[in-house]
């Protein structure tokens, strides 16, 4: 049995076949050989568009100026951006990783409930060195596809913009 992928090209079309050619015997003789043909074109080229999608989204991800997270709601982060490991004054994602995010809130009332993570909110943040900074974080609480709750969000450092209100106080 022989199995092997095979692209064709017809009128600047690309197309994807799954080649299987096998040997027919009769009485231990080769008598003659079975072709087939599966046509694949569809599934290969959804993936790679899927593909495609999916390193757009994670440059924007990666590439944001803004901090982007994704956490538990019980504070485990799942994913973070460096801009996110900046912001808050970690020396790598690894490490800002194995924070919890409950530990970078100065109170635990300022830490908002599941309900209230549907608006935006600013906070004072703990950074890595105990200083303070103040972020906007721009919340989302969304089902994963096991179910599970998580909170997806933004983070803008405002700390100049604090500053500057509080001095025209």
């Amino acid at each position: 049995n022989f199995y092997e992928e095979m692209v064709f090209f017809k009128n600047g079309n690309k197309f994807i076949f799954e080649v299987s050619i096998s040997n027919i015997y009769s009485a231990n003789i080769q008598v003659g050989k079975i072709i087939i043909l599966h046509d694949i074109t569809r599934f290969v080229l959804s993936e790679e568009a899927t593909d495609s999608i999916e390193k757009r989204y994670r440059a924007l991800f990666e590439n944001s100026s803004d901090g982007v997270y994704i956490s538990t709601p019980d504070g485990k982060y799942i994913d973070a951006n460096q801009s996110l490991v900046n912001i808050l004054g970690y020396e790598s994602r690894e490490e800002l990783l194995a924070v919890n995010t409950k530990n970078l809130y100065f109170s635990e009332k300022d830490r908002p409930s599941q309900d209230e993570r549907n608006e935006a909110f600013t906070v004072p943040l703990r950074k890595k060195d105990g200083s303070k900074v103040w972020v906007e974080i721009s919340p989302r609480v969304i089902n994963d596809k096991d179910g599970s709750i998580l909170y997806q969000g933004i983070a803008r450092d405002v700390t100049e913009r604090k500053k500057l209100q509080e001095n025209k106080l």
